[in-house]
C-alpha cells in the first residue's frame, strides 16, 4: 500500500512541477512583462538551482533523522511539499515579481527534497527484488503526468486561462502529494530482516 502512495505522490508531483518548470519563462514574459532573458533566469534557472540546494539540505537532514525515525525518507519531502503548496498558490495569485521569485525558489527546494529521498523511500517500502521496477514505474507515471499537464497548461492558455490559474491548481496537487507522503510506512522490520537473510 505504501508503494501505491508513493506512486500517487509522484504522479501528482509530475503533474504539478513539470508544467510549472516548462511554462515559467512564458508566465514571466507574457503575464508579468519580464524580458525573455530575465524570464529564463527567474524560471527554470531559479527553480533548478533551488532544487539542487534543497537536495543538499534534505539529504543531510534525512540521513541524520533516519537514525531515529525510519519514516524520515518520506517525511522530509512531505514537509517540503506542505510548505511549498501555499507558495505555489501564491505564484498564481500575485503579480509582484520578487514575491513570485521567492515562491519559485521555495517550490524548487521542495522538488530537491523529493529528489534526494525518492529512491531511499522506495527502498523502505519495496521488496529488494523489485526496486528497479518500482523506481521505473515512479518515473513513468511522473513524466507521463508531467507531459500531459504541460500540454493542458498550454491548451488552457490558448483559451485565455492564465498560467497563474494552472499554477494554483498545481498547488493542490502538491498539497495532496505531501499528505500522501505522510501515509507512507516502511516495511515491517521482520520482513526487512528476512530479505537481509535471503541476500546473505
Amino acid at each position: 500500500r505504501s508503494f501505491l502512495f508513493l506512486l500517487g505522490m509522484n504522479l501528482l508531483n509530475g503533474a504539478a512541477y513539470w508544467p510549472l518548470r516548462n511554462w515559467l519563462p512564458e508566465f514571466f514574459r507574457s503575464e508579468l512583462g519580464v524580458s525573455p532573458t530575465r524570464a529564463g533566469i527567474y524560471g527554470p534557472m531559479a527553480f533548478n538551482g533551488a532544487a539542487f540546494i534543497g537536495m543538499l539540505i534534505a539529504s543531510h537532514i534525512s540521513d541524520w533523522w533516519s537514525r531515529w525515525n525510519e519514516r524520515a525518507r518520506a517525511l522530509v519531502p512531505a514537509f517540503g511539499f506542505c510548505i511549498a503548496a501555499p507558495c505555489l498558490f501564491t505564484i498564481g495569485a500575485v503579480d509582484y515579481v520578487p514575491v513570485i521569485l521567492a515562491c519559485v525558489l521555495m517550490a524548487g527546494m521542495s522538488q530537491g527534497f523529493l529528489d534526494a529521498n525518492l529512491m531511499p523511500a522506495v527502498c523502505t517500502v519495496s521488496d529488494y527484488r523489485h526496486r528497479a521496477t518500482a523506481y521505473g514505474l515512479l518515473n513513468f507515471v511522473g513524466t507521463t503526468a508531467g507531459g500531459v499537464m504541460t500540454y493542458v497548461g498550454g491548451m488552457l492558455k490558448e483559451q485565455q486561462i492564465p498560467f497563474g490559474t494552472t499554477f494554483q491548481v498545481a498547488s493542490l496537487f502538491i498539497l495532496v502529494a505531501g499528505l500522501l507522503l505522510f501515509a507512507v510506512k516502511p516495511l515491517e522490520p521482520s520482513r526487512s530482516k528476512d530479505q537481509a537473510r535471503t541476500l546473505l
